[in-house]
């Protein structure tokens, strides 16, 4: 569930708010993720990203496109590279 705390330290549940904006997942991003990537040391990290935040998608979740998609994927390449040699 959202915004349930996890027992495994490496894992991140944030909410992101009733419709999912690129604003929230990049405020997400710099200011929760990429610290606790830096924290927690990774040796790789795994991106699931569903697309129910698609603004296409018939649930109508988000208001993200193809392209928020490849911004959050680039972001999470870089933090890769950085962490744990691109893995």
């Amino acid at each position: 569930r959202c915004g349930d705390t996890s027992p495994h330290k490496g894992v991140l549940n944030i909410p992101l708010g009733q419709k999912v904006t690129a604003q929230a997942i990049g405020n997400a991003l710099m200011s929760q993720v990429s610290p606790a990537v830096e924290a927690f040391s990774p040796e790789l990290i795994v991106l699931s990203s569903g697309f129910d935040a698609h603004k296409h998608d018939p649930l109508g979740l988000g208001s993200l496109s193809a392209e928020d998609f490849g911004s959050v994927t680039d972001v999470a390449c870089q933090m890769a590279f950085k962490s744990c040699s691109g893995r």
